[in-house]
């Protein structure tokens, strides 16, 4: 669209299927998926906006939490911070990858990182990730914020600047329009 757009990973098509004389299915009368339709028995679709939250002060991650296709994440929910850590030999920044979907073009996303508690060459911040190959992040790693992007599966380290000194570190990242 003209303000933008959505990666949604895999999205899902409806289409009516008819059955012709010969029982051969047709789609969309032989046109392949439709760009857009209607939805079924006319239901309104409705965006799921809204605010989400969390303090990890559980045991236990909310519903809605996921990560990358078969690259689960090891993690600890304990005492209101949130510890991941890579289950292969990955060491990248998306080696440990914990994630909300949106639906929103437009969103902001905030983190506090308890700066303190950070073990040397650990990486702790947040990132938009569309899949292992195109994501964009910040994080802190041996006392520097780091900025990078990954497109098509090559890293792009855009700055590295030092962090702020303190025991908690915010990262904010604000998306607009896609």
């Amino acid at each position: 669209s003209a303000m933008g757009t959505l990666f949604t990973g895999r999205e899902a098509l409806l289409d009516k299927v008819i059955f012709g004389p010969d029982d051969w299915p047709t789609i969309n009368c032989g046109n392949g998926p439709s760009a857009s339709a209607a939805s079924p028995f006319g239901v309104a679709q409705k965006s799921t906006g809204g605010n989400y939250a969390t303090d990890f002060r559980g045991t236990r991650l909310d519903n809605g939490w996921e990560w990358p296709q078969q690259r689960e994440p090891g993690y600890r929910v304990a005492g209101g911070k949130l510890h991941l850590f890579s289950n292969d030999r990955h060491t990248d920044f998306l080696s440990a990858v914990l994630a909300r979907q949106t639906s929103e073009l437009s969103y902001i996303v905030t983190t506090a990182i308890d700066a303190s508690d950070t073990q040397m060459n650990a990486a702790a911040g947040l990132c938009v990730f569309g899949d292992m190959n195109n994501a964009v992040g910040a994080v802190m790693q041996n006392g520097n914020i780091i900025m990078w992007r990954r497109d098509h599966g090559q890293f792009h380290e855009l700055s590295r600047l030092p962090a702020p000194k303190g025991d908690k570190l915010y990262l904010r990242l604000q998306a607009r329009h896609g």
